[in-house]
């Protein structure tokens, strides 16, 4: 690519390694122009199964990233960080759907799903792997183990919708990329009127709202109703329409107003 790599170095101090390659600017408008824009999947058609998945990753930041995707498209959430703790929730939860990462610390991703495939249920389950490997030698393990199918880091929100239609057969609603979001229900819900609760209960409501934790969630509004009906009521429909981030919003709005 008439292109070269350059290092310096110094013992003890560390080293600087600089890549130049000559490139072109594209033309803007013959980029514009190839763009192809892709509806946002706003969530899974009506009449169709409350869709468990399970998001397995000892990476936080990489299990918040699927968790928040997908919760925001209606599907009910649970999250693992090790093949261990993804084995014993299969057993309690039975998603339909796991994204499995395979590197992983105490038990990793071929075990892990060895271990589900052989348990009850297990075969039916659709688990398919998240890795950041592209050698394509590590693609037939990775499918020998049980996984019905993996998918490369960093990966494009299209990408897992389109793996988990293809898996479970599911069909969304879209929306243009163009259209302004409507606005979420439970807008009307202010800041103000969550200062007027009890600390303890702002205090687990953002416990479970951060973990993205939705039947917790719920069970809190529970105890808040008793207090606050209309509050309760805005909490309830963001969590229902899938609004956890604006509770998380007010939430940081609220400490602001109560000067902590």
């Amino acid at each position: 690519m008439d292109s070269e790599i350059t290092v310096k170095s110094e013992p003890g101090q560390g080293s600087l390694f600089t890549v130049n390659i000559p490139m072109l600017l594209a033309d803007r408008e013959a980029v514009m122009l190839g763009e192809t824009v892709v509806p946002e999947v706003i969530g899974p058609q009506a009449g169709q199964k409350d869709w468990r998945i399970m998001v397995v990753d000892d990476n936080q930041e990489n299990r918040l990233l699927l968790t928040t995707l997908l919760v925001q498209a209606g599907f009910m959430l649970q999250e693992a960080e090790n093949g261990e703790e993804a084995v014993a929730k299969f057993q309690e939860w039975r998603p339909h759907f796991i994204w499995m990462d395979i590197r992983m610390p105490v038990m990793d991703g071929y075990v892990a799903t060895r271990k589900i495939r052989e348990l009850p249920g297990g075969g039916e389950v659709k688990i398919v792997a998240v890795t950041a490997s592209v050698l394509e030698e590590d693609r037939e393990p990775i499918l020998a183990s049980g996984c019905d199918d993996l998918v490369h880091k960093p990966f494009r929100d299209q990408e897992i919708f389109d793996v988990i239609a293809r898996e479970l057969g599911v069909e969304y609603v879209y929306r243009d990329r163009s259209e302004a979001p409507a606005k979420p229900e439970g807008s009307e819900l202010s800041a103000e009127m969550l200062a007027e609760l009890p600390p303890e209960l702002l205090q687990e409501l953002h416990e479970t709202t951060l973990a993205l934790d939705r039947e917790a969630t719920l069970t809190v509004i529970e105890r808040i109703e008793e207090r606050a009906p209309e509050t309760a009521a805005g909490l309830s429909a963001l969590v229902q329409s899938f609004q956890m981030g604006r509770i998380g919003d007010l939430l940081k709005e609220t400490e602001t107003i109560n000067g902590s």
